[in-house]
């Protein structure tokens, strides 16, 4: 409820913000259609001014607000939909148990223990795969990084995260490279 407050505040800070600017500019047109002195047209623009800047500062707050709420919800929709796909992939895994002892047939000892214990060893990769996957992964990730600071005006941030990423994803392919060379 407060999140859905918070929004409506900011989108009438927004209305309001624009509602400041649109008086501003009708003011500054005005100011320069009088015949007024010149001291006074300069007052009123002075003000137009003021307004617009000031409404335009309070619609970027707004901004500032729905970004990161937005990359805190995409975040938690990531971690609770996993959680979700693997509970029902256990669901399915039982209740596959369940139909197959409903109908008589035998079920083989592994399957049972697949199925029951938390370890997925089964399902896990080999070491070597792993090693490859993450050397290409932050190989990958690093480069982009590296890309994205030298083309945006050396971002230092960016640059520095990008060479540690590009620096673990060498060491990963070196790894797995020399693993591989060592194993007949």
């Amino acid at each position: 409820m407060t999140i859905g407050f918070s929004i409506k505040s900011q989108m009438t800070k927004i209305m309001l913000a624009t509602a400041l600017t649109v008086n501003a500019a009708s003011n500054f047109a005005h100011a320069q259609d009088t015949s007024n002195s010149d001291a006074v047209k300069i007052e009123q623009i002075k003000l137009a001014e003021t307004a617009i800047q000031g409404g335009i500062a309070k619609a970027a707050s707004a901004e500032d607000v729905v970004i990161p709420l937005a990359a805190f919800i995409f975040v938690l929709a990531l971690v609770l939909g996993s959680r979700y796909l693997k509970e029902r992939t256990q669901k399915q895994r039982l209740d596959l148990l369940r139909t197959m002892v409903d109908k008589g047939q035998t079920v083989p000892e592994g399957v049972i223990k697949e199925l029951l214990s938390n370890d997925r060893s089964v399902n896990k990769l080999p070491d070597a795969t792993k090693q490859l996957r993450n050397g290409y992964s932050f190989t990958v990730v690093g480069v982009g990084l590296l890309t994205y600071g030298l083309l945006m005006g050396h971002h230092s941030t960016s640059l520095i995260i990008g060479i540690v990423l590009l620096g673990l994803g060498v060491g990963y392919l070196a790894a797995n490279h020399s693993q591989s060379t060592k194993q007949p």
